[in-house]
């Protein structure tokens, strides 16, 4: 897990709500004239006054938003499927539906034009797919889902809010997550992509499990990918956070797929590690950073603010700083 580093976050969290406002408020106003639908007037009226803190507040917050809801209108927003008609409703007002869909014109703001604002290229859940948005002549060809952190079949009310809607791959979506239930109360539970990443908290290490050490070089096939904290304890005594949402999105688990980036990692540094060493010094003279020195040399990024820009990128540095020191 990653965080999620956006330099225009803020503007680009007002052009998401600018962008929704007169829809959302365009459906509402008919059905606040409905007679027949008088009972759920409370309700819409809720939604209209308060639609740009549900788009546009941070994820903490939305737990605040949730619980007025639940305190003004708990007897009828039960479980989907005791009452559709009001998670019907909901979903027709803020209908994302429409905003995820393909048929949308080029020019109206949806899922693809949010997709390219934020450009998210790794999938911050599992740091491994790209999630790159594509177009071609105005034509629609590939994005990255849309994780609602908050499940939309249980909180409607979130699925349209900005810091719900988490550029994901299909895998941490749909095959791993799913509709998991993370209550917006039990957000302290969880590590969410807009507020931190795993860190130092949850660092990548390697073991060697082979019985046979008699060869310097490990293969993929003796090792195996763990996360840590910094103290160098196992996932079992990483915080809380770390725990759910490894169990949640299966990390140590899909990580093992990957033992052959870390067998050659440990290869060159016990073949070249002077190389690498002399590489290296050689580049002080020039006055590049840390970062930019580490990327020519190791061909990934650094800084936990780049790890969105390519796979693996966490996983390598932190198998990098465990090998080099």
């Amino acid at each position: 897990m990653i965080k999620i580093h956006l330099e225009n976050e803020d503007e680009i969290c007002e052009k998401h709500y600018l962008s929704c406002k007169d829809a959302i408020l365009g459906r509402i106003e008919p059905k606040l004239d409905d007679s027949d639908i008088s009972d759920f007037h409370n309700l819409l009226n809720f939604i209209k006054q308060k639609l740009e803190e549900i788009l546009t507040k941070k994820p903490d917050g939305l737990a605040t938003i949730h619980n007025d809801f639940v305190r003004q209108f708990g007897s009828i927003v039960k479980p989907k499927k005791d009452n559709i008609q009001t998670y019907n409703l909901i979903d027709e007002i803020l209908n994302y539906t429409s905003f995820s869909s393909k048929a949308t014109n080029s020019t109206k703001w949806d899922a693809y034009k949010l997709a390219e604002a934020v450009n998210v290229s790794v999938c911050p859940y599992c740091n491994r797919l790209y999630t790159n948005t594509v177009t071609k002549d105005e034509k629609k060809i590939v994005r990255p889902d849309f994780d609602h952190f908050f499940p939309k079949s249980l909180y409607p009310l979130f699925q349209m809010s900005f810091y719900n809607l988490i550029p994901s791959c299909t895998i941490c979506n749909s095959r791993l997550k799913g509709n998991r239930h993370v209550n917006p109360n039990e957000l302290h539970n969880y590590v969410h992509p807009y507020l931190s990443g795993f860190g130092e908290d949850g660092r990548f290490t390697y073991k060697d499990i082979a019985k046979d050490k008699t060869h310097a070089i490990s293969s993929k096939w003796n090792l195996r990918i763990e996360i840590t904290n910094k103290k160098k304890q196992k996932l079992d005594d990483c915080k809380l956070q770390i725990k759910n949402n490894c169990a949640m999105f299966k990390i140590e688990e899909i990580y093992q797929m990957h033992t052959d980036v870390v067998a050659d990692m440990i290869d060159r540094c016990h073949k070249y590690n002077d190389i690498y060493v002399d590489f290296l010094k050689s580049f002080d003279s020039l006055g590049l950073s840390k970062s930019e020195i580490y990327k020519i040399a190791f061909g990934n990024y650094y800084n936990s603010k780049d790890f969105q820009k390519r796979p693996l990128s966490k996983l390598t540095r932190d198998i990098y700083d465990e090998l080099l020191g």
